[in-house]
């Protein structure tokens, strides 16, 4: 990971300056780039498959997702709610 991320090695710097453990480090850096490299649709999956399992129903899951959807960090254009329900069903 660090020869393929130049920021990888600074990230790492500035962690142990703050006196942070080295692993925990790489272990929040992984977390944050899979976060990141998620494609819009791919989000839109995941998110669906947690809010159902805390009992959601789909009326009140598409709006939450939306609202996401417009604050994360991936090119992504607005989607509308019925964007969202044909990514999950097709």
């Amino acid at each position: 990971m660090e020869n393929e991320m130049p920021v990888f090695t600074e990230f790492l710097r500035l962690g142990r300056e703050k006196g942070l453990d080295e692993a925990l480090l790489r272990q929040v850096l992984k977390d944050f780039l899979e976060a990141t490299a998620e494609t819009s649709r791919e989000y839109v999956l995941r998110r669906h498959r947690e809010l159902q399992a805390g009992c959601l129903k789909n009326q009140d899951i598409f709006p939450i997702i939306k609202a996401e959807l417009e604050r994360r960090r991936f090119a992504a254009p607005p989607h509308s709610e019925r964007q969202i329900r044909r990514m999950i069903y097709g």
